[in-house]
């Protein structure tokens, strides 16, 4: 069996699907069978009634991925995926099925518990995670006065930020009148 990868990427999203054949296809070959599968399914959802409106236009997103505004009753996924995915199983593919899928939601820091707390990560796996990594990156916890050093050098900057911006706003100040 061979491994392929389908979806589509932005800066702040992606999502993929990965698909098994028994034939190995060149990067070429694969791509005219994407191809061919989704204008397959634009033929299926009907041709937008002008090519100069762009309004409704079904995109990449909907069409690579279970998330569409209009849902499938029967498997709750998106109507456009679900036609995309028929359309590469006439073509003999199958899509994967993972024994265990791992993922972590955002950019928060691998090792900092508390970073991105909000009231729906107390507790999450992403928290719980990050606590045990710093355990056994720094092979003990910080110690009482480590925490104090550390908050003393913040309130020293932060009052020197103050000092600095209180200077700046009096040099600025209007002279006053007599």
């Amino acid at each position: 069996m061979f491994i392929y990868d389908v979806g589509y990427g932005t800066y702040e999203e992606s999502e993929n699907i990965q698909v098994m054949h028994e034939k190995r296809f060149t990067e070429k070959q694969f791509n005219k069978i994407i191809e061919d599968c989704l204008l397959a399914v634009l033929i299926k959802i009907g041709k937008p009634k002008s090519k100069f409106n762009h309004e409704r236009e079904p995109s990449f997103q909907e069409l690579l991925t279970k998330m569409s505004f209009k849902k499938n009753r029967k498997t709750g996924e998106g109507e456009r995926y679900h036609y995309f995915m028929k359309e590469l199983e006439k073509q003999g593919f199958r899509e994967v099925q993972f024994e265990q899928k791992w993922s972590v939601f955002g950019w928060a820091s691998a090792i900092n518990p508390k970073d991105w707390m909000d009231k729906y990560s107390v507790g999450s796996e992403r928290e719980k995670l990050a606590r045990r990594l710093r355990r056994r990156l720094f092979k003990e916890r910080p110690t009482y006065k480590d925490h104090l050093k550390i908050g003393e050098n913040k309130n020293k900057v932060r009052l020197e930020k103050k000092r600095k911006r209180i200077e700046k706003m009096k040099k600025t100040s209007l002279p006053e009148k007599d």
